[in-house]
């Protein structure tokens, strides 16, 4: 190839040298003559011996001619296995070009031309602002607000002025100020920081696991083409939000990239805000349905107990519903145990309640945060759904007409995670054991 190429310089030399001499020839011959125009009849040819060009050759008139090729202005390296050009294929080019020139060759190819990298964002913006920031009709603050572009989200600069530019963001186009934004390939430095980062499935299909192992079990399976939010990258494993919850994805099979929002327009934001709250509105009406049955649920289960006269009869100041409560807390917890591990139980909640420092009602002690699972798993549910156990409301029965066998008592465990070596005093009761610190 330096030959070849040592070669083709020679034959190119000579042909200069032989235009030098034709050139001065006619000069010489010419009735014109002065320096200025002798001057602009010189021809100068610069090239990089040093670089490393593929150079194909084409014969023409029995000459041999380097031939370049026009860059498509696609992304360096895309088609090509050999990568990206390099300086020197850039000065060769050049060089081509004055070649061309000289040989008057019209159409030259396969000598690369440099391709210059763009960002990925040119052309784009990104708003930086805490909230939103306000588009408007013209480049002035005192004209009319025509649509919101909100934190996380940007689109397409039609054109970048000093101060102003003119922006296109979904549908909503108009002019925002240069200070709350970043162009082009400034977003880069900026995107991690206010852009969320999605894996996009870059196969067929894919698992979604549970754990970052493939001997994990599989909660799920992605198709190409969709966008997982990524929590963390890693090396093998990508852990992702699947379902509401965190997952892995192999970091082989995915391509990560930020999704940029866009901004909305004044009735745009109209309509969201409406649906808001129109789903607000929805949510609470469930809800307050789901209360008024759950009243009414627990107000036929209580007729139907006889707690009514326990209640009246009782030392303590307890409403019916506290007291249905407490027989259905007892059932869940240790309803099939015996009749004086239910009587304890049923004390550790009345001495909680007397103490004033787990809430001022059985419910508030019941539901008390962190204190009695059956309350938030479901399992005290179905007992207030179907009634509390028999054994236990003879346990709350004698627990609110006085009989405490747990007294100076607030606390209890299973058995086998019970933790002794933190307790001052204790009681085992079957499988439970009573406890103090």
């Amino acid at each position: 190839m330096k030959a070849m190429q040592d070669k083709i310089i020679a034959i190119i030399t000579n042909m200069v040298l032989s235009l030098a001499i034709i050139v001065v020839a006619s000069t010489m011959s010419s009735d014109v003559t002065g320096k200025d125009e002798g001057e602009q009849n010189k021809l100068q040819i610069s090239y990089d011996k040093e670089a490393e060009v593929n150079v194909s050759l084409l014969e023409k008139d029995e000459l041999f001619v380097g031939v370049a090729v026009e860059s498509n202005d696609s992304e360096a390296g895309e088609n090509d296995s050999e990568g990206t050009a390099s300086d020197a294929d850039a000065t060769v080019s050049e060089t081509g070009e004055l070649y061309k020139d000289v040989c008057n060759v019209e159409d030259f190819v396969n000598v690369p031309v440099r391709v210059i990298n763009k960002s990925v964002y040119e052309d784009m913006f990104l708003v930086n602002v805490s909230e939103y920031l306000n588009v408007r009709a013209e480049a002035n603050s005192e004209s009319e607000v025509v649509g919101k572009i909100f934190a996380g989200q940007g689109g397409e600069v039609i054109w970048q002025g000093d101060t102003w530019s003119l922006i296109r963001s979904g549908n909503v186009e108009g002019y925002i100020m240069n200070e709350f934004a970043w162009f082009g390939s400034d977003i880069e430095a900026h995107v991690d920081e206010v852009a969320q980062l999605f894996a996009v499935v870059d196969t067929d299909k894919l698992r979604v696991r549970m754990k970052p192992t493939t001997s994990s079990a599989t909660l799920g399976m992605v198709v190409s083409g969709d966008k997982l939010e990524v929590v963390e990258v890693g090396e093998e494993w990508t852990k992702v939000i699947f379902e509401y919850a965190t997952a892995y994805v192999s970091t082989d099979y995915i391509k990560t990239t930020h999704i940029i929002g866009t901004g909305m327009t004044l009735f745009e934001e109209q309509e969201a805000i409406r649906a808001e709250e129109e789903r607000q509105a929805a949510i609470k009406a469930e809800e307050e349905r789901k209360r008024r049955e759950e009243e009414e649920a627990l107000e036929n289960a209580i007729k139907n107990s006889g707690f009514a006269q326990t209640v009246q009869t009782s030392a303590y100041s307890l409403s019916e519903e506290d007291a249905y409560l407490l027989a259905c807390c007892v059932s869940a917890e240790v309803g099939n145990s015996s009749y004086e591990c239910q009587l304890a139980v049923a004390n550790v909640i009345l001495n909680r309640l007397r103490s004033g420092s787990y809430g001022n009602s059985v419910r508030s002690v019941i539901y008390a945060k962190n204190q009695f699972s059956v309350a938030r798993n479901g399992a005290m549910d179905r007992y207030i759904k179907n009634g509390p156990k028999s054994t236990s409301v003879q346990a709350v029965k004698d627990a609110l007409a006085g009989n405490n066998n747990m007294v100076g008592f607030y606390s209890f465990n299973y058995l086998p995670a019970a933790n002794f070596s933190e307790y001052s005093e204790y009681i085992i009761l079957g499988s439970e054991v009573f406890y103090r610190r």
